[in-house]
């Protein structure tokens, strides 16, 4: 597991990483292996919270979810961003419980 990146930043924005509060988004996509995926929340070339608002997409045969701001696209396995493979959402191991959601630590590939 690797630490965990709010990305690049513009001067006097913050991300809610530093407030210590971690937002995630949950995709539960029935019918993919796997169906559940996390990632971070925050969308760091928009800096705001908004990649679980984004729209599901397959691209090239990977799974992925465009910001609904700039539309930059963000895989679901990984975090990075297809549009600027320098650009990477933290991402997170996640399975069900029964009706819980399990989420372990992030991971940078």
């Amino acid at each position: 597991m690797g630490e965990n990146s709010a990305g690049p930043r513009i001067a006097g924005q913050t991300s809610p990483q530093d407030a210590g509060q971690q937002s995630i988004a949950l995709f539960f996509i029935p019918g993919a292996e796997p169906q559940l995926y996390a990632i971070d929340n925050w969308d760091p070339l928009a800096a705001a919270g908004v990649i679980s608002r984004g729209i599901i997409a397959e691209i090239d045969g990977e799974l992925t979810v465009a910001s609904p701001l700039y539309k930059h696209h963000f895989r679901l396995r990984d975090g990075i961003c297809l549009e600027d493979d320098s650009v990477q959402l933290g991402s997170y191991r996640v399975a069900f419980d029964g009706d819980t959601v399990l989420v372990a630590g992030a991971e940078k590939f």
